[in-house]
C-alpha cells in the first residue's frame, strides 16, 4: 500500500483542491473543497512532482454527451 495524492475536479476538469500523500487505510474523512465531479488518484508525491495545483484544468475527462446504452 501506498499514499496517494487526490485530485477533486469540477464539471469543467478544473482543480478544486488536492490532497497530498494520503495515508493507505486510514479512516480520517477527506472530502472537496467544493462541489466535486471527478477524483484522481496518484502516487503520493505525483501532484508536486507535475506542479499540479488548484485551478488548473485536466483535459480528456468523459462528459456527459457521449450516449448512454
Amino acid at each position: 500500500l501506498i499514499p496517494l495524492d487526490i485530485l477533486f475536479l469540477n464539471a469543467q476538469g478544473e482543480i478544486i483542491n488536492i490532497y497530498e500523500q494520503a495515508k493507505p487505510l486510514s479512516l480520517k474523512p477527506i472530502t472537496s473543497q467544493g462541489m466535486s465531479r471527478y477524483v484522481i488518484e496518484l502516487n503520493g508525491g505525483m501532484a508536486k512532482q507535475l506542479n499540479l495545483k488548484p485551478g488548473l484544468r485536466v483535459k480528456g475527462l468523459l462528459s456527459e454527451t457521449i450516449s448512454k446504452h
